[in-house]
């Protein structure tokens, strides 16, 4: 008997899944340059001893959201620079299986990223088609950032969060979509951008004046943030401020500074290096480009692409700029509806190859401890 079409792409999806986890676990093996200067000078799991086959799971970010489980906030660490609630959800998670925080990090973010990717498969075939979410769904798993979707990051639980987020407000379900909205920017600094689309859809549709306190969730989530900022760091901005021990010292006032943003554009020394990235910049530029067909598409979606891609670009001048990218995900929708064209498929099939390729070499750098993004 032949699977429906939600089976086939859960299947697709797991089975993506399965062997991209194999892939990260035979790079380990057969490419060990594990550079443990990086291990021992920045935060790693474990936090003593020498690194583990864990350690290649948890390099850069990782080790962060897992030290948050096991130690909380505390005044004057640059963990405090991570929003909680992935590591609220990894602590709960590591009860199950023995208090082993890393298996829960890596069983929670998985298990997010697979619901993400079928939610995102859902809310493009609501919107548009099947063959549109396909087609998405292989440009989003081709880009260089996706390979954060297998680690112990933000990136699937984001994407989560926002795709159910959509699906709730463009079926004007607006309370379920404040109860969404509450979470992201508890899991992201860029959740707050949540609203945009709300306020819009709440304009749009002459929504009634009670529908209007839906805008209280997102809202309430970030009061949270700093609620708890105070109340384990000592300091509400403890967050922002923490920012400041990385090297592009992201910041709203950067934004602002245009000379500055201008001069960091155009610093594109390297192929892909931390702060000089020319990959980072050649997304945001495309990013930049696909605007205009996001604007046309679905202005839910603009309102919320324009401060997603464009502020972080600004405030952080690119630094891991492809992370961001990914979650910009009308980009890839607008991409697939062009390239879904009988006419474009040798296109399609070419510009997933090459960033696959960028990927698989972003992924052998990130699980040997050297920057990926």
């Amino acid at each position: 008997m032949p699977l429906p079409k939600v089976g086939k792409i859960v299947v697709v999806i797991l089975t993506y899944k399965f062997l991209y986890l194999t892939l990260i676990v035979a790079i380990a093996e057969l490419l060990p340059f594990f550079d443990k200067s990086n291990f021992y000078h920045q935060f790693h799991w474990p936090p003593q001893g020498e690194p583990t086959m864990a350690s290649l799971f948890t390099t850069w970010d990782g080790s962060f959201y897992l030290h948050l489980s096991k130690y909380g906030y505390e005044k004057g660490s640059p963990a405090c620079a991570f929003y909680p609630l992935l590591p609220f959800i990894i602590w709960c998670a590591s009860k199950v299986v023995l208090g082993n925080l890393f298996l829960g990090g890596i069983i929670v973010t998985n298990v997010a990223s697979i619901l993400a990717l079928l939610s995102l498969h859902r809310l493009i075939s609501e919107q548009q088609d099947n063959d549109t979410a396909n087609i998405s769904l292989l440009l989003l798993l081709s880009c260089p950032g996706a390979l954060f979707f297998s680690f112990i990051y933000t990136e699937g639980t984001f994407l989560l969060l926002i795709c159910v987020f959509f699906r709730c407000l463009l079926r004007a379900e607006y309370l379920r979509a404040a109860i969404v909205g509450f979470f992201l920017p508890l899991t992201r600094a860029t959740g707050i951008f949540c609203l945009a689309p709300l306020l819009w859809q709440l304009v749009r549709n002459r929504a009634q004046l009670r529908s209007w306190l839906c805008c209280l969730g997102p809202l309430s989530g970030y009061c949270l943030y700093f609620v708890i900022m105070h109340v384990y760091a000592g300091d509400a901005f403890e967050g922002f401020q923490a920012q400041q021990n990385f090297p592009t010292r992201p910041s709203l006032t950067n934004i602002v500074n245009m000379k500055a943003f201008v001069s960091s554009m155009c610093d594109a020394a390297e192929l892909h290096g931390m702060t000089n990235s020319l990959i980072d910049r050649l997304l945001f530029i495309s990013f930049i480009a696909s605007l205009p067909a996001i604007y046309c598409l679905n202005k839910a979606y603009f309102f919320y692409a324009l401060p997603a891609g464009l502020i972080p670009a600004m405030s952080n001048w690119f630094m891991s700029y492809n992370r961001f990218f990914i979650l910009c995900f009308p980009v890839v929708v607008v991409w697939a509806i062009r390239l879904k064209v009988e006419k474009n498929r040798v296109l399609l099939y070419y510009v997933c190859g090459v960033m696959a390729i960028i990927q698989i070499c972003f992924l052998i750098r990130h699980v040997n401890f050297y920057w990926a993004g």
